[in-house]
């Protein structure tokens, strides 16, 4: 058999693993054919990794920023009617989401439906 080591980063993942039928089926070449096919998938996959990292981090932040219009206005309303500051009516929101263990987006867009009523 013939083996080489999948390696990410400083990470041992797995391994690639060749098997043949004779005591000498590979040769210096197979070796170094084995090793480049390792360093190709170690790439592969480091990519594959980094891609939904960085797709995670870029649905997190557009869901951050869909929301950021409904806690800005929900703050907005809760200065106006309450006459604090940002910073106490963005403390409301958070508050109330932890004491209802919703996110604070929920939070002010339910205090905006109640006003829209």
């Amino acid at each position: 058999y013939l083996s080489a080591p999948l390696v990410l980063s400083t990470e041992l993942v797995g391994a690639l693993n060749v098997y043949g039928f004779d005591e000498d089926s590979f040769g210096q070449l197979d070796e170094a054919l084995v090793r480049l096919l390792t360093t190709a998938a170690s790439a592969v996959i480091s990519n594959a990794r980094r891609y939904l990292r960085m797709r995670d981090i870029a649905d997190n932040l557009r869901t951050a920023m869909d929301s950021r219009a409904e806690i800005e206005q929900a703050k907005g309303a809760l200065m106006a009617v309450h006459g604090i500051t940002a910073e106490e009516a963005f403390q409301k929101l958070v508050t109330e989401s932890q004491h209802t263990n919703t996110k604070v987006a929920t939070v002010a867009r339910g205090l905006l439906a109640t006003l829209a009523r």
